[in-house]
């Protein structure tokens, strides 16, 4: 178990790629927010990261990692999420 605050990526991401990760953290918001849309479910906010300043999705999202992966979760649950409800 992590540290408190810890963002450590789960573990059946833990072999991905930096695109490969993009690309989960899309699916996975994608089909939680169709399963919110299916049962007529429609957030009027939704908040992407929270606490995230360390980073998220710990090593390759870290704060400080040689790759600009800091953003990039936010902008893939962002854009997965305007396009179940825009």
């Amino acid at each position: 178990m992590g540290r408190s605050g810890d963002q450590t990526t789960p573990a059946a991401w833990s072999t991905e790629t930096y695109a490969q990760l993009q690309t989960s953290v899309y699916n996975y918001t994608y089909g939680f927010m169709s399963a919110l849309a299916a049962d007529g479910i429609y957030p009027q906010y939704v908040q992407v990261g929270n606490e995230i300043n360390s980073g998220m999705l710990w090593p390759i999202g870290s704060v400080g990692a040689t790759t600009p992966t800091a953003t990039t979760s936010p902008r893939s649950q962002a854009s997965s999420t305007a396009a179940i409800a825009p």
